[in-house]
C-alpha cells in the first residue's frame, strides 16, 4: 500500500485535505512574507487572516527565497 494510502485510510481523507490546506497556507503566507509590500498591501486584509487562522502551527516551509 501506498504511504499516503494508508495515511488516508487512517485518518480519512477530510482529514487529509484539512491538513493539506493548513500547510498550503503557510506556504502561501511564507511567500508573501517575500513578496513585494506593495503588492501584498493589495490583498485583503481578510484573506490574509484567514491563512494565518487556518496556517498549521507546526509546518515548516522548505522554500529557498534566494
Amino acid at each position: 500500500m501506498h504511504i499516503w494510502e494508508e495515511i488516508q485510510k487512517k485518518l480519512g481523507v477530510k482529514k487529509m485535505r484539512e491538513i493539506e490546506y493548513s500547510e498550503a497556507a503557510v506556504e502561501v503566507l511564507d511567500i508573501l512574507n517575500h513578496t513585494n509590500k506593495e503588492d501584498v498591501a493589495r490583498i485583503p486584509q481578510s484573506f490574509i487572516k484567514f491563512l494565518t487562522n487556518i496556517s498549521s502551527k507546526s509546518y515548516k516551509v522548505k522554500f529557498n527565497h534566494e
